[in-house]
């Protein structure tokens, strides 16, 4: 960064003298620094429910993307995320359903531009609950018999549910 004067040396050859250029003054700006932070739309969130995460980017009007990760891992189909807006502060969204249950370290980390610095956002813990669930239980007869064979059915909703009912 500053004022640089720059200044051309020819050496000559066999047909023609040696030369210089006049100084050139070459002003080189600094970088600005930039600041990123992420924001969830809803948190704590629910398995399987879509999570938007929006990262702002102040700077001197930065252009460019920002990646969103999820403890180190570029979060599926939120790398690369272009900023959108103008100004001196842009943001960049995304969108994800894929969240296990449990807490995740999110942040957003803006790649820079010519005339802005890379910076990374404070890290986001992004709470994900199990969704509820409910059981059911049915039976082929009721009353039944002593002596009678019974169907019981257990029937569980919730968000794609495995495992075993006992």
């Amino acid at each position: 960064a500053g004022v640089h004067s720059i200044v051309a040396a020819y050496t000559g050859d066999s047909s023609n003298a040696a030369s210089s250029s006049s100084p050139l003054s070459q002003v080189v700006n600094a970088t600005t620094t930039s600041a990123t932070s992420v924001a969830s739309a809803i948190n704590p969130s629910i398995v399987g429910g879509n999570v938007a995460f929006t990262a702002s980017v102040t700077g001197g009007a930065p252009t460019g993307s920002v990646s969103f990760a999820d403890a180190g891992t570029t979060i599926a189909g939120c790398g690369a995320v272009a900023l959108g807006g103008t100004g001196n502060m842009r943001t960049a969204s995304c969108s994800t359903s894929t969240l296990s249950a449990g807490t995740h370290a999110v942040v957003a980390a803006y790649a820079g531009d010519a005339g802005n610095a890379a910076s990374t956002s404070a890290l986001l813990s992004q709470v994900v609950n199990k969704s509820a669930s409910t059981t059911g239980l049915a039976s082929s007869a009721n009353p039944a018999n002593a002596s009678a064979s019974v169907i019981l059915t257990a029937t569980v909703a919730g968000t794609a549910p495995t495992g075993a009912v006992a």
